[in-house]
């Protein structure tokens, strides 16, 4: 029964999701929300660099089971790495009010969602997200990405972000 709920409220979050989708350069993008999967943190670590090194303000959301886990672990660019834990959630609609308000809230440009797993909390955030440019890694249903770039087995995040980056500002803009 929970599970329909659940579903029913992604779904929903979807179909009132107002975002106006827009693609963009590499160049033109300021602010980037990166998705992920707790377990691949020190994975993702290099990517978040890499965008700061290139001027983009960088934010990183993440979701975990552990209870009693800090909501917020170390500093990254002068800012906490967000963590949803079972404190802010609950059995019947994944998330509470405050931290979909708390996401909502945030200007970004760009959504990159780099979770492998199917993760419900982190699903909700995707389908709620206000990015002008969502890109994901992995086939997802609803269908919420503007850009999916298919990262296989053997690749690594860097890989497939240094992928994703030549693509978004060479073929995009045709310069070569």
């Amino acid at each position: 029964m929970f599970n329909y709920f659940r579903k029913r409220r992604i779904q929903s979050a979807w179909e009132n999701n107002k975002r106006r989708h827009q693609f963009l350069e590499f160049s033109k993008i300021n602010s980037v929300l990166i998705l992920f999967d707790y377990d691949d943190l020190e994975s993702i670590m290099p990517v978040a660099r890499d965008l700061v090194k290139h001027k983009k303000r960088v934010y990183l959301w993440t979701s975990t089971t552990v209870k009693g886990h800090s909501d917020k672990i170390y500093d990254f660019s002068g800012q906490s790495i967000r963590v949803v834990t079972p404190e802010n959630q609950s059995r019947l609609f994944i998330l509470s009010d405050a931290v979909l308000k708390e996401f909502r809230t945030i200007k970004i440009d760009m959504l990159m969602d780099m979770s492998c797993k199917d993760d419900e909390v982190l699903k909700l955030l995707l389908v709620s997200n206000p990015a002008l440019f969502v890109i994901g890694f992995k086939e997802q249903s609803p269908k919420v990405y503007d850009f999916i770039y298919l990262k296989n087995e053997e690749q690594n995040f860097v890989d497939a972000y240094e992928d994703l980056k030549n693509y978004l500002g060479i073929y995009v803009t045709g310069n070569k």
